[in-house]
């Protein structure tokens, strides 16, 4: 069961980490000088925001879940 659970929670730290850095941040930075301010999401709509953040929330949750599973085992 413990390695089940590592497993499961390297696979869910990796989709956590991906799914985080599809998302724009709340400013442009350094992108905007240069008036490059297009992301991935811009050109997607905002049905891809919306998805994205309810799935940062659900993978962040069965991430807590994992962890806190793996804890108990021990």
């Amino acid at each position: 069961m413990e390695i089940v659970l590592s497993v499961l929670v390297a696979i869910l730290s990796i989709a956590l980490i991906a799914v985080v850095l599809m998302q724009d941040g709340k400013d442009q930075g350094l992108g905007a000088l240069a008036g490059n301010t297009d992301s991935y999401l811009n050109k997607t709509g905002k049905d891809g925001k919306s998805l994205l953040v309810s799935s940062t929330k659900w993978i962040a949750l069965a991430w807590l879940l994992a962890v806190l599973g793996m804890s108990f085992i021990h």
